[in-house]
């Protein structure tokens, strides 16, 4: 699996060199006929979490906590974050599991970013306010959670945690996002 995801990274790369700058990638939302748009063909923070959560194999044998703990490994194995290793912090990820949009109001991030986030857990994210966020990363992030959070699985209270999950972790890393919107992930797998 691991040689798959670094075959599917590399593959990934070589494609979005060969690109022009007119080709866009297009996100459609789940009942509509808005697109975001995307000019860069890079592997997407979207991506990568789908690849990374896709390519873990939970092990009904083992209990939920050691398959946890075994997608933390996972996690640290398949993101490049130099050498530091994230460890789940399980109080926050319990906190994580077991919240709702007004935990968004804690959270590292401007105004305008924090109201997309709700909006986007709430379903009235319009695409159009996006030029309200001035901030490169955090219009990233709105992108991601925005196909994260529409990608059709789940019921809402298990999407809005995961993606809030993201929302968090993503404050910190790339590697913190994946890790925690992907074990709240896993709570589909428990029982």
């Amino acid at each position: 699996m691991r040689h798959f995801f670094l075959w599917a990274v590399a593959i990934s790369a070589l494609c979005s060199s060969c690109e022009t700058a007119d080709e866009s990638i297009f996100e459609n939302q789940k009942a509509s006929d808005v697109k975001l748009e995307n000019n860069h063909r890079t592997l997407s923070d979207y991506d990568l979490y789908t690849s990374v959560v896709s390519s873990f194999e939970y092990n009904k044998t083992q209990s939920h906590y050691n398959n946890q703990l075994e997608f933390e490994q996972h996690v640290n194995n398949s993101v490049l974050n130099g050498s530091t290793y994230e460890a789940i912090n399980f109080a926050r990820l319990s906190t994580l599991e077991h919240t709702d949009a007004t935990f968004v109001s804690q959270l590292m991030y401007s105004t305008n970013t924090k109201a997309a986030i709700v909006g986007i857990l709430n379903g009235t994210f319009i695409i159009g306010n996006l030029t309200l966020i001035t901030d490169t990363d955090e219009q990233n992030l709105i992108m991601t959670l925005y196909a994260l959070h529409n990608d059709g699985n789940g019921d809402d209270e298990w999407k809005n945690n995961r993606t809030i999950a993201f929302a968090y972790g993503a404050q910190h890393n790339l590697t913190q996002a994946i890790l925690y919107a992907g074990t709240v992930n896993l709570v589909q797998y428990k029982n």
